[in-house]
């Protein structure tokens, strides 16, 4: 006999699965609503407020300890259909700190607020553990402590690295006064290699103690996270002194042994600058003005947007002559030139002991009539009476022989009178 289509529905597995659904759904439904009866839930793990721990403590001075780690449990009777409701992030649990004034150890009674869909008349708190919630103040303190940077790496050939700045320059921290008594600084790490220009960058910092051992504790409060570092590079190098060489009193600059002490001075900052700078020159030294050995001392005088990395201010330059005779010649031919109209001079000084220097086989022909020595006037105008003027001395008809030093001559001048 052929089973009828309806037949087949209700025998088929399908229809044997719906009818358990609904079943079970009909026999939940009649547990919760009518024989809605209460049970016994545990709550674990509740995390507990503190009122007044983050102002009213801290103008105290005071601070808990491990204030993040408390909890408590809580067993609830309720009614079954409030159960699912039970879950610790739906529960606040508050402990009150407001008149705390002093250190120590301090058990406090804690409140219970119920999740907010939860009513208080079907709800019964049976249970808690601990009973007490248990402070420990401490006192509070706070201090500035400085910032140190490590680079690991460094600058590229031709550069270098310069004091690390940082921004802030040093970390306020705050936390129990024995934890924040243990810390001396914060340092940053930059890792970077081969730079050639200037980088800043933002950077976690570490609080160390003085042994540079890591001090960590939930407990300590920093005014910032990150501290702006910056790494100045700028160019270096290594720059010579010179000194300018005016040829005088038969010596040429082929004649004269230069030594610089020091040689070279090391200098930093912006390539530009650097780059198109190959010498610092110190100054001039004239040869006539010395028979021959010269000793003088010259400041270094650099731009200043370079830095002097040497930290050498002076230079103390040396010169010698070789190859060269010097020779005392009696001066006798005294002459006063530009002498001003009206006036007449009269020369005092009778001879000039001259130094002439130059090739021994010169020097030794020169005598007394190679000298010539003017006394020129041109600045004196009216002036009557004695006085002592520059002279200007020559050596006439060689060549490679000059004089040495300077030299002065006493001359008469007086007005002519309308008979002269």
């Amino acid at each position: 006999m052929k089973k009828t289509k309806a037949n087949k529905i209700l025998t088929s597995r399908a229809f044997f699965i719906v009818v358990s659904i609904l079943v079970s759904i009909f026999l939940w439904l009649y547990v919760v609503n009518v024989e809605n009866n209460e049970i016994d839930v545990t709550v674990p793990d509740i995390p507990v407020t503190f009122i007044g721990a983050d102002d009213i403590l801290a103008d105290r001075q005071l601070l808990v300890k491990d204030q993040g780690t408390q909890n408590v449990s809580l067993t609830i009777r309720c009614k079954r259909s409030q159960a699912t409701k039970m879950k610790r992030d739906n529960f606040e649990v508050t402990v009150d700190l407001t008149d705390i004034r002093s250190t120590g150890t301090h058990d406090r009674i804690y409140d219970v607020k119920l999740p907010e869909d939860v009513s208080e008349k079907d709800t019964l708190i049976i249970g808690k553990s601990p009973e007490y919630v248990t402070v420990d103040i401490v006192k509070l303190s706070s201090k500035p402590v400085p910032v140190y940077g490590l680079l690991n790496g460094g600058a590229a050939e031709g550069y270098m690295v310069k004091q690390l700045e940082f921004s802030p320059a040093t970390v306020m921290v705050s936390g129990p006064e024995e934890v924040i008594a243990r810390i001396d600084r914060a340092n940053v790490v930059i890792e970077r290699e081969n730079l050639n220009k200037t980088i800043t960058e933002q950077r976690s910092f570490q609080l160390v103690d003085r042994d540079n051992q890591p001090v960590e504790s939930a407990e300590i409060d920093t005014d910032v996270d990150m501290i702006d570092v910056t790494v100045p590079i700028v160019m270096y190098k290594d720059v010579p002194l010179s000194i300018d060489i005016i040829e005088g009193g038969g010596a040429k600059e082929s004649n004269a042994i230069v030594e610089i002490e020091p040689a070279k001075i090391t200098l930093a900052g912006d390539a530009e600058l650097l780059e198109g700078l190959n010498k610092i020159t110190l100054g001039a030294i004239d040869l006539a003005d010395f028979e021959s050995t010269y000793t003088g001392t010259y400041q270094i005088k650099i731009n200043n947007d370079l830095e002097n990395i040497s930290k050498t201010n002076e230079a103390t330059v040396t010169v010698n002559l070789r190859g060269l005779t010097v020779k005392h010649v009696q001066a006798k031919n005294i002459t006063c030139i530009n002498v001003t109209e009206g006036y007449s001079a009269e020369v005092k000084t009778l001879f000039l002991d001259v130094k002439v220097r130059g090739p021994e086989g010169v020097v030794k022909l020169v005598d007394t009539y190679s000298i010539s020595v003017y006394a020129d006037l041109a600045d004196l105008g009216t002036y009557t009476g004695n006085k002592q003027v520059p002279a200007k001395v020559y050596v006439d008809g060689y060549d490679d022989v000059g004089v040495i030093g300077s030299y002065d001559v006493v001359i008469s001048v007086e007005q002519k009178t309308g008979d002269e």
